[in-house]
């Protein structure tokens, strides 16, 4: 089933600095896809995109039907040096009408969502601040299952986090992907943890590419925007990395 098509489409505040042009997307239901390139690439631009925060200057969207989207950022946007519990912060995942609806429930899918994270049910109790920077990442995690999506958008969001903590969140999204069916698309500079753990992996450059391999990224940014001017050429079927898990 597909869940996102994007045609032609391209962006910009200025006519003389697009900072997406010519791209050509559609995310599957199922996948599990890793978004990398350089700084300045347009990453997080097309997150905005596709959930519909930027509207493109050219070109189509399509978004089926009930799609459901959950959203985690480089940043939560509050203060997290407050004494806010784990229970606050996986109830920023609901909106006000899934509230009302869930509101005899809030408690079942919560602990939900933690088991599916990893975290015991005594977490949901926890002040979010004194947890580590791995369990903090499975809270933000399991607040965006909570309204149970269909596709999940992870826009570089394990900064700060130490490398075995990092290695272990991205295999548990890949549990997450295998168990519950949920579509993942993972902005992220961590090169070769996005290789190993994502069935796809989609290379852009203010467009996307084909004829570059993500090794390409692994030696360096300004090796891989070099590749990506001079020798990709942009894509329609814009997924060119496949390995099975």
């Amino acid at each position: 089933m597909q869940l996102i098509k994007l045609e032609n489409i391209g962006l910009s505040f200025d006519q003389n600095d697009w900072k997406l042009f010519n791209i050509d997307l559609e995310i599957e239901s199922g996948s599990y896809i890793g978004l990398i390139g350089p700084n300045g690439a347009g990453k997080s631009t097309l997150l905005k995109v596709i959930m519909g925060f930027l509207k493109p200057t050219e070109g189509s969207i399509y978004r089926a039907e009930g799609l459901k989207i959950s959203y985690v950022p480089q940043q939560i946007g509050v203060d997290l040096r407050s004494n806010i519990s784990v229970k606050e912060i996986l109830l920023m995942g609901l909106d006000g009408t899934l509230f009302q609806r869930l509101k005899g429930s809030l408690d079942k899918q919560m602990l939900e969502a933690l088991e599916l994270v990893g975290l015991s049910n005594e977490s949901l109790n926890l002040q979010f601040n004194l947890l580590s920077g791995g369990q903090k990442q499975r809270v933000l995690i399991a607040r965006s299952l909570i309204s149970k999506p269909n596709l999940l958008l992870f826009d570089e969001p394990l900064s700060g986090v130490d490398m075995p903590s990092k290695t272990k969140i991205y295999e548990l999204l890949g549990e997450i992907n295998s168990n519950t069916g949920v579509t993942i698309l993972f902005v992220s500079h961590e090169i070769e943890s996005v290789i190993k753990s994502c069935k796809q992996v989609l290379c852009l450059n203010k467009t996307i590419h084909k004829g570059c391999h993500p090794v390409d990224f692994i030696l360096g940014e300004s090796h891989a925007e070099r590749v990506c001017k001079t020798s990709c050429e942009s894509s329609k079927v814009s997924i060119h990395h496949h390995h099975n898990n």
